[in-house]
C-alpha cells in the first residue's frame, strides 16, 4: 500500500543552537529525503544550512512536520512560521528569504538584472549578499539562468530557459543539462543558474578543466580569410552551413563546407601577411595551414 502523502510545513532544526529552517511541500517525506540527500552529498542549496549541517553533523538536526495544510495554503502559512520564527534572520534560522515563493520573475525584471550584471565578474561577497535575497528557486522551469562567455563575464540574464529558446533559439536540454550537471558549455557560452551563481561556493576556475568550444577560421576556396567564429555552432547558426560538415572540414574529412573552407584557430602553420580592418583591428591573412 503506498504511503500517504503529507501536505503541508515542516521544520529542520539544529538541536545545538537551536536555528531552524522553515519549508513547504505537498509531499513532506518526500522533501525530507531530498534534503538530507543533498545535504550528505554537500551539494544543497541553501549554503547556510550546509555549512551548519557540515560543521554540527546530521545527528544533530531533527526534521518534524510543524502542520498539515492543503496545498493552497502553504504560501501563506510558510510565511506565517518564518515570521514566528524569524528563520530569515541568520541569528535565528536558515531561511533565505520570507517564504511563500511560488512566484516566476518577470521578464522585465530579469532584463533589469541582466542590465546590471552584464560584463561583470562578481566577488565572492557580492554573490553571497544576493544569494540571500529573492533569487532561490528550486523549480528549474522557472529558475533565473545567467549566460557568461568563455571568461566568466556575464552576458546575459534570462527570467527561465524558456525565455532563452524563445530569444535566441537554442537547445533548452542542453542548457538545463549545463545547469543541472555543472558540467561545461553548450552553443559557445557557459550556463549556470542564477541562485547557483551566487552560491559564494561557485567557482568559474572549476570549469577550466572542460573542454571549450574551438574557434574557428572560414576562408575563401582561394584562401581569402572571410571571418572568425568562437565555435563551429556559431559558424553554422550565422551561415546555415551544416555542423556536420564544418565539422568534417575541421576533422580533415572534406576540403570545403558550404562553398569555403574551414580550420581551427591554431592549426596554421605561419601568418602570411595582416590587414587593417576599421571594425575588426588588426587580422591576420593566413595562406598556409594544416
Amino acid at each position: 500500500m503506498a504511503k500517504e502523502k503529507i501536505c503541508g510545513i515542516y521544520c529542520i532544526k539544529n538541536t545545538v543552537n537551536n536555528k531552524v529552517y522553515i519549508g513547504q511541500s505537498n509531499n513532506i517525506e518526500k522533501r525530507f529525503y531530498e534534503h538530507k540527500r543533498t545535504l550528505v552529498n554537500n551539494n544543497h542549496r541553501n549554503i547556510y544550512l550546509q555549512r551548519a549541517w557540515n560543521k554540527y553533523g546530521k545527528d544533530n538536526f531533527m526534521f518534524n512536520i510543524v502542520e498539515k495544510y492543503t496545498e493552497l495554503e502553504l504560501n501563506d502559512k510558510e510565511v506565517y512560521y518564518i515570521k514566528k520564527f524569524k528563520s530569515d534572520n541568520l541569528e535565528f534560522g536558515y531561511n533565505l528569504t520570507s517564504g511563500g515563493e511560488n512566484y516566476k520573475r518577470s521578464e522585465e525584471t530579469c532584463l533589469k538584472i541582466s542590465d546590471s550584471l552584464k560584463g561583470r565578474k562578481m566577488s565572492l561577497e557580492q554573490k553571497e549578499k544576493i544569494s540571500i535575497t529573492k533569487f532561490n528557486k528550486p523549480d528549474s522551469r522557472s529558475r533565473m539562468v545567467i549566460q557568461l562567455d568563455l571568461e566568466g563575464n556575464i552576458i546575459n540574464v534570462y527570467s527561465h530557459v524558456n525565455q532563452i529558446y524563445n530569444q535566441e533559439g537554442y537547445n533548452i536540454n542542453h542548457i538545463r543539462t549545463c545547469c543541472r550537471e555543472k558540467h561545461g558549455f553548450a552553443f559557445g557560452y557557459l550556463w549556470v543558474y542564477y541562485d547557483d551563481y551566487c552560491h559564494a561556493q561557485f567557482n568559474i576556475e572549476s570549469y577550466d578543466n572542460i573542454k571549450k568550444p574551438i574557434p574557428i577560421l572560414q576562408f575563401s576556396k582561394d584562401d581569402q580569410f572571410i571571418c572568425q567564429f568562437k565555435s563551429i555552432y556559431q559558424a553554422s547558426k550565422e551561415t546555415s552551413i551544416s555542423r556536420q560538415n564544418i565539422q568534417k572540414c575541421i576533422s580533415g574529412e572534406r576540403k570545403s563546407a558550404g562553398g569555403y573552407k574551414w580550420i581551427k584557430v591554431g592549426a596554421q602553420k605561419k601568418a602570411q601577411s595582416f590587414i587593417w580592418d576599421d571594425d575588426k583591428g588588426l587580422e591576420m591573412i593566413i595562406n598556409s595551414y594544416v
